[in-house]
């Protein structure tokens, strides 16, 4: 199972400043690049797999409050070339990718990390443990930006792939909080969609509106991962 955990940074201060309806209109556009018939999140998945109108992988998604949670589970409907580690992990990256991007147009700071691993998803009643979830929890909360990286357990299953297959995903220094042992080596590239000239960048004001150091910290943070592969 691929697994990705995404928190809104600043939610109570964005509460504060934000209208309510604004905030939930802004939170169902970032769902929708996953829910609405896995079209936007996956429009070119069978492009980067190398598939001609393959069966695509089944994304799911639990959210609440500040909160998102995205599972891919390995299932016999998908390809066998979908089904390795490294491609679920590749695949969970690109949605997270497409939900970090379309949450900064929208003023939205998201910070999220990816986990590989054995875990269990119940809708009813709703549940979902395993050492994945732990691990993309504990990751997310220690980095020093918007974005999201890739735990260890990723980074493996990553790794067995070739290196022109690693799509969606940088090696990349991740910010990280002082006192933190974890040091990431990659990370989610969320730039792609900004590359077309009319996309404007995120509005870094409203992501960051707050004057503390660790905020700044985290817009200088994100500015300079977003400039460095805003054309890669």
């Amino acid at each position: 199972m691929a697994v990705a955990v995404l928190d809104i940074l600043g939610f109570e201060h964005m509460m504060e400043r934000r209208e309510t309806q604004d905030i939930v209109s802004a939170i169902h556009k970032c769902l929708g690049t996953v829910d609405d018939s896995r079209s936007v999140v996956l429009h070119d998945f069978d492009h980067f797999v190398g598939l001609s109108g393959g069966r695509r992988p089944q994304i799911e998604l639990l959210n609440f409050s500040d909160t998102l949670v995205l599972c891919l589970t390995c299932t016999e409907s998908v390809p066998l070339l979908l089904r390795t580690p490294g491609q679920m992990v590749v695949s969970i990256s690109y949605a997270v990718s497409m939900i970090i991007s379309q949450a900064a147009i929208s003023g939205i700071p998201l910070r999220g990390a990816i986990a590989f691993g054995h875990g269990y998803v119940s809708h009813r009643p709703l549940l979902f443990v395993g050492r994945p979830f732990l691990e993309a929890i504990h990751l997310e909360k220690v980095q020093q930006w918007a974005g999201a990286a890739l735990t260890v357990s990723a980074e493996n299953a990553l790794l067995e792939l070739e290196l022109e297959r690693r799509q969606f995903v940088v090696q990349y220094s991740v910010p990280i909080k002082n006192g933190s042992e974890l040091r990431p080596h990659y990370a989610v590239n969320w730039t792609r969609p900004f590359v077309p000239v009319n996309i404007s960048p995120p509005p870094w004001e409203e992501m960051f509106s707050q004057a503390s150091p660790d905020v700044q910290v985290k817009r200088r943070e994100t500015e300079k991962f977003f400039n460095k592969y805003l054309r890669r």
